[in-house]
């Protein structure tokens, strides 16, 4: 599990370099206040991939739920219907924008 270090904005302008040695030798974030107010989040670059990754998966995932969720939903609509549906729709962008 991991803990939340935290450091100052001061102490991250004054220490930049051992601040970043810590963060490429530790799998702990570094949660940066100033005036006792988070204001960012520091992560070693492999920890931020790895977050990266892990956020399209989940969008990936939740795009599949939803088309799967129309492809029952519209299951005993034609093609006809839809294709007309998808028209009326892009006439409607068009006059809307």
């Amino acid at each position: 599990m991991m803990s939340t270090n935290i450091i100052s904005s001061t102490d991250v302008q004054r220490k930049f370099t051992q601040v970043l040695a810590k963060l490429r030798s530790s799998d702990e974030p570094l949660v940066v206040v100033r005036d006792s107010v988070p204001e960012a989040v520091m992560m070693a670059y492999s920890e931020y991939q790895e977050l990266t990754m892990l956020k399209k998966q989940l969008l990936k995932k939740k795009m599949e739920e939803i088309w799967d969720a129309m492809r029952i939903k519209n299951a005993d609509v034609s093609d006809e219907e839809l294709n007309a549906d998808i028209e009326r729709a892009k006439r409607y962008a068009k006059r809307h924008r």
